[in-house]
């Protein structure tokens, strides 16, 4: 299983339900997807993060495709309007 883990700063964090449901919608159309979760900070503490998704994906090759799917990309234009800052790690769980 593959897993990508990303942890958002938002320009405005009053957008951060729309931007979770955004994220969400990775599910069901990127087919390599096996499972998305996304989730809003509930703490707002200077240091945290506004929002974290994460995607897992049963083999490499599903995340592959998932880099170029075109779905994925208009949300990666979307997420650069209301990014501030981000950072992701990506994994392979045995």
């Amino acid at each position: 299983m593959v897993k990508h883990v990303y942890l958002i700063k938002l320009k405005d964090r009053s957008k951060a339900k729309e931007v979770v449901e955004k994220i969400q919608t990775l599910q069901g159309n990127v087919p390599s997807i096996l499972r998305v979760e996304a989730a809003v900070d509930f703490r707002g503490v200077k240091g945290s993060y506004d929002l974290v998704e994460i995607c897992e994906f049963q083999k490499m090759a599903d995340f592959e495709e998932f880099c170029v799917d075109p779905y994925h990309e208009q949300i990666r234009q979307y997420m650069a309007q209301v990014v501030e800052h981000s950072c992701k790690v990506d994994y392979i769980v045995d």
